[in-house]
């Protein structure tokens, strides 16, 4: 897995270095725009343009609302230099044509580079990302990195 031997640590890991921000926008491609625009990902992008209309793209094809009043916005691109997570919360909630039909409320964008090849590390955080949702009891409590991380670190138990 390119070196990446525990994904559950390696996923904790990206979640300490996310960025949180307060969602206030009601439109899925605003929320887009603004996790990619007002995080710091300089460092992980190459072209933040270029990285949002491949989310916008992914988006459209079909939606990453996952249910649990969770999105999880991803792309694998030539655009990012290393893996990152972004973490929103809104407490309002979004539409985003969620596979449940709810609103979403906790936004984790994925950027992952595109020299995985076989997307193997990409493939195992979204489905990491989906089994602690799913073992989550209330997203709505999950409004803060911090207790995120905490949450995410007990479902990993």
């Amino acid at each position: 897995m390119d070196g990446i031997e525990n994904i559950r640590e390696f996923l904790q890991e990206l979640l300490k270095k996310s960025n949180f921000l307060e969602i206030e926008v009601k439109d899925k491609f605003e929320v887009l725009k603004t996790l990619v625009e007002d995080a710091k990902l300089d460092e992980y992008l190459k072209d933040k343009k270029e990285f949002l209309k491949k989310l916008i793209e992914r988006e459209r094809l079909i939606s990453t609302g996952i249910g649990y009043k969770v999105a999880v916005p991803h792309a694998h691109s030539e655009e990012v230099k290393d893996y990152f997570i972004i973490l929103g919360y809104s407490k309002e909630g979004v539409d985003f044509d969620s596979i449940d039909g709810l609103p979403v409320h906790l936004f984790i964008l994925i950027g992952t580079p595109g020299q995985d090849p076989k997307r193997k590390t990409y493939l195992k955080i979204l489905s990491e990302i989906s089994r602690m949702i799913k073992n989550t009891k209330d997203v709505s409590t999950l409004d803060s990195k911090e207790r995120i991380i905490q949450v995410f670190s007990e479902s990993g138990k």
